[in-house]
């Protein structure tokens, strides 16, 4: 179906909505909710995955539909208990690592909720969890996790979220139901300088957690990563911010802004020739998210209008639930002869907001044919 004119504005004032729901300040209570036009708004929820972070923010806020505030509650519920159960491995994991001797730093997502970032872990969507070891320790960390009954997968270079990179062991699947990798380095070769894994590991502060040690990545090294891996190392569809990654990165500024040596992260920028990619996340904080860094942005307004543009084209993510289940039952159909271990891409959290949405759907049609 082609893009009518009209979509991309519909687009925009959706996004500045959604941005205004997750954002960390709590959202105006005067927006025009009401006129809000639901069905865009959802749709770029699942695209950028932030929906379980809507909740907080929409469950107060009148006006908005119950059929709308109910689906961000399922979301989040089910999010709560795949989180619960990630970390009840994680820990299971890093415990046994310590009995190794091995220094493990969870990277991302599972080093923010498990830092406490985050007021709700299950605002959080996990895909699955990167934990950084030394290259030395990569296979005694591999055969101990497969001790604790982790299984090896058999990557497909056609499911992005299953494929390994140079810098990170195969995914290893755990009894929990998510996959673990380890990573001998943050990042690419090609940005390696900007994140070398043996100083960023050295950095790492270390913790107690349920009961174990475990090591969080230096507050600069954290906002590098988060900058590097979703604008240069793993630019997503959404083109120029991810939203997921957007708010992680407002929430690192505002928790550790004291300790973030800011001259440091624009020199590293800097040497590598991408100080426009660190303006560009450092304007959105600003604006999108409403948290201000303690540097300039170079141009603000280009970087906004770069945005706008962009916003309206989700590099072809079907908006419908029902068409995107379709897809994904025809798909599925084909690939399973080929390849049974693409089952295991339904464990992939990113895909419960269109079954949730179809589900609510279904019952929505139920009520209006019994009326």
């Amino acid at each position: 179906m082609a893009r009518t004119e009209d979509e991309s504005p519909k687009d925009w004032d959706g996004f500045q909505h959604l941005c205004e729901l997750v954002a960390p300040a709590s959202p105006r209570g005067d927006a025009p909710w009401n006129r809000v036009d639901w069905d865009v708004v959802i749709g770029l929820a699942e695209i950028h995955k932030v929906g379980p972070a809507v909740w907080r923010s929409i469950d107060g806020i009148a006006g908005v539909p119950n059929s709308v505030k109910a689906y961000f509650h399922i979301l989040r519920d089910k999010n709560a208990q795949r989180n619960a159960a990630i970390l009840d491995g994680l820990s299971i994991a890093v415990a046994r690592l310590n009995e190794l001797g091995i220094k493990a730093a969870p990277l991302k997502g599972a080093a923010s909720i498990a830092s406490g970032l985050y007021d709700d872990p299950a605002e959080r969507f996990l895909s699955d969890v990167d934990l950084l070891i030394a290259p030395e320790d990569a296979q005694a960390s591999a055969e101990a996790l497969r001790a604790l009954g982790y299984t090896d997968l058999r990557p497909d270079p056609g499911i992005r979220w299953m494929t390994p990179r140079r810098h990170h062991l195969p995914p290893l699947l755990a009894p929990e139901g998510f996959c673990i990798e380890l990573h001998t380095a943050l990042v690419q070769r090609k940005f390696e300088p900007m994140l070398p894994s043996a100083d960023v590991l050295q950095r790492a502060s270390e913790a107690r957690w349920r009961g174990s040690t475990i090591h969080f990545l230096h507050p600069t090294d954290r906002l590098v990563h988060n900058i590097v891996h979703s604008q240069l190392h793993d630019l997503s569809s959404t083109a120029t911010v991810e939203l997921r990654q957007l708010r992680e990165l407002s929430l690192l500024i505002a928790r550790y802004s004291g300790m973030i040596d800011w001259s440091e992260v624009e020199r590293r920028f800097r040497a590598a020739g991408h100080e426009d990619v660190l303006s560009d996340q450092l304007t959105y904080c600003r604006m999108l998210m409403g948290v201000a860094p303690p540097i300039a942005e170079a141009d603000p307004e280009t970087s906004m209008a770069r945005l706008k543009s962009a916003v309206g084209d989700p590099a072809g993510h079907p908006r419908s639930g029902v068409a995107a289940l379709n897809k994904l039952i025809g798909d599925y159909a084909l690939w399973l002869k080929a390849n049974p271990t693409l089952a295991l891409n339904l464990i992939n959290p990113s895909w419960w907001p269109r079954r949730i949405r179809l589900i609510l759907s279904l019952l929505k049609r139920g009520e209006h044919r019994a009326d």
